[in-house]
């Protein structure tokens, strides 16, 4: 429909026209449109002179109308920009190209084409990236997230992204990302991350409200500083959080460095040196590490990575680490406690340097338990000492025996042994009462004491010789069945039930007989 060679140089003068045929001719138009509607063709193209102008027109029959953006056409209303754009739309038109759909067939395909992406979404899976942001020290790291496909886009609001996931709603991130939260839209991983989002708001893990002012108050303490975008796990929930993505690198603080969650514990030496009135210990690690947890398990956060400590580390050298001190000052009176209870806890998982020789020089002595017994009455009474070579040394004494290096873990597990069995009246000494539970000892309880210690033996307790308690019968019949009831005392279990299974030959009735051994601290039925 557009005007042809003749009708375009009737309104344009001669070096407009020159020009124009110039640009035509050189390629400098482009983007170049066409429109057909209501019997009425638009066109619209750019041309690049010393600058590049928009020009569009409009042709009828009898008539065009035209417009350029540069300088000369706003002030005679026609240039040379217009002339080019005419003779190139002219020429596309001899050439027979397609004119362009008009503004409901666009509409129409654009339709269809939204349709069409969002069913190809639907068939793929979304992903849901975390992000670990370091924490204030003791305190558990907080997670950010990103959600999309291959471009991912921000969770601003992490209540909101699981009420959209668990009402299966669609939302827009923008105009890059429509998505519909429906669990099953995402990837399994992700799908286990949201779950364990999920359980952090009690509507989702209790469908009655009725302890919602509680939900209220803990949900408060998942946000930091109430920024939503972020979640602070803790206790149980960070532990399946860790399993989660354990072996996966993470985003550190929404830089390009990653976090790598594994299982192990942070490299520690302890090197001890001597002063002039002290010894001293240092304690270096490889990096410097952020600690935090429960009770039950314990994390470090490096520069790198999240380590899963082991509860060997937890409570062996932790206690070390805790009043994070560089170095310490520990007495010489004091180091050979220091060489018996904390180096053998923690010498596996840390490297121990010693260049002076401290630890073999006060590496305790051997230590030998004495449990000395004696009866007074219906008394048994112990009396613990440790021998250090010829050197007697008594648990209540504070004071360093001279040329003595006491085992502080030894003369402990004899002290422990004792009041597991004794009341303790003082230290070192120890008493248990009743002719019984004296009875039930002696002939019990005295192999741990054996295996520890030396056990010794008063002449009166030798002397003394203790009687089991005496047997006890009980018969009742009721019901025509006789019942026999025997307390054994003092006497062998076997001997009972070989009486028993005389009494089973003799008797032509069936019986239940009940044992009640004392000595053995249990019943036993046979039939």
């Amino acid at each position: 429909m557009g005007w042809n060679m003749e009708q375009i140089k009737r309104i344009f003068s001669s070096k407009d026209l020159q020009n124009g045929i110039l640009y035509q001719q050189r390629g400098q138009v482009t983007h170049l449109q066409s429109e057909l509607s209501n019997g009425q063709e638009f066109v619209r193209c750019q041309v690049t002179g010393s600058q590049t102008y928009d020009v569009s027109f409009s042709y009828d029959k009898n008539s065009v109308q035209v417009s350029c953006t540069c300088p000369r056409f706003a002030e005679k209303h026609i240039c040379k920009h217009v002339a080019a754009g005419m003779l190139a739309h002219a020429a596309m038109g001899q050439q027979g190209a397609p004119m362009k759909s008009d503004f409901y067939i666009k509409s129409l395909l654009k339709t269809y084409l939204e349709q069409s992406q969002q069913q190809a979404l639907q068939n793929r899976e979304a992903r849901l990236v975390p992000c670990l942001h370091t924490p204030i020290t003791h305190q558990y790291p907080t997670f950010s997230f990103r959600v999309g496909f291959e471009k991912l886009y921000v969770v601003r609001d992490i209540r909101a992204f699981v009420d959209h996931v668990a009402q299966e709603e669609t939302f827009s991130y923008g105009k890059g990302l429509t998505l519909c939260h429906s669990l099953s839209q995402f990837d399994p991983h992700a799908q286990q991350l949201i779950q364990v989002l999920m359980d952090q708001f009690l509507p989702y893990r209790n469908f009655s409200n009725r302890y919602s002012f509680l939900n209220d108050s803990y949900e408060q303490s998942l946000w930091i500083n109430r920024q939503r975008n972020q979640i602070c796990l803790t206790g149980s929930a960070f532990d399946r959080w860790f399993d989660l993505l354990r072996e996966h690198p993470v985003e550190l603080d929404g830089g390009r460095q990653t976090v790598l969650f594994e299982d192990g514990i942070p490299q520690i030496s302890l090197t001890l040196g001597k002063q002039a009135r002290s010894a001293q210990l240092r304690i270096e690690t490889d990096q410097y590490w952020s600690f935090f947890g429960s009770t039950r398990q314990m994390y470090a956060l490096g520069q790198n990575r999240l380590l899963r400590c082991s509860s060997e580390f937890q409570s062996k050298v932790y206690p070390l680490l805790k009043p994070q001190k560089d170095t310490m000052s520990i007495s010489f009176s004091d180091l050979p406690t220091f060489c018996s209870c904390v180096l053998p806890q923690i010498k596996e998982q840390v490297e121990i340097q010693d260049p002076q020789g401290l630890l073999e020089q006060y590496l305790p002595d051997e230590c030998t338990p004495l449990f000395a017994f004696d009866l007074k009455e219906d008394t048994l009474l112990l009396h613990l000492t440790f021998r250090y070579g010829e050197t007697i040394a008594d648990p209540g004494s504070k004071k360093p025996v001279k040329g003595v290096k006491r085992d502080a873990q030894a003369e402990s597990a004899a002290q422990r042994l004792a009041e597991r069995y004794f009341t303790c009246s003082s230290p070192g000494q120890y008493s248990l009462s009743g002719e019984d539970a004296v009875f039930d000892f002696l002939t019990q309880s005295l192999p741990p004491f054996q295996e520890q210690g030396e056990v010794l033996l008063s002449d009166r307790l030798r002397a003394r010789k203790l009687q089991p308690h005496p047997a006890a019968v009980g018969i009742s019949l009721s019901n025509g069945l006789l019942r026999l009831e025997l307390d054994g005392g003092g006497f062998p279990l076997e001997e009972l039930e070989a009486l028993y299974q005389s009494l089973l030959k003799k008797d032509s009735f069936r019986f239940f007989l009940y044992f009640r051994v004392r000595f053995l601290g249990r019943a036993q039925k046979l039939l």
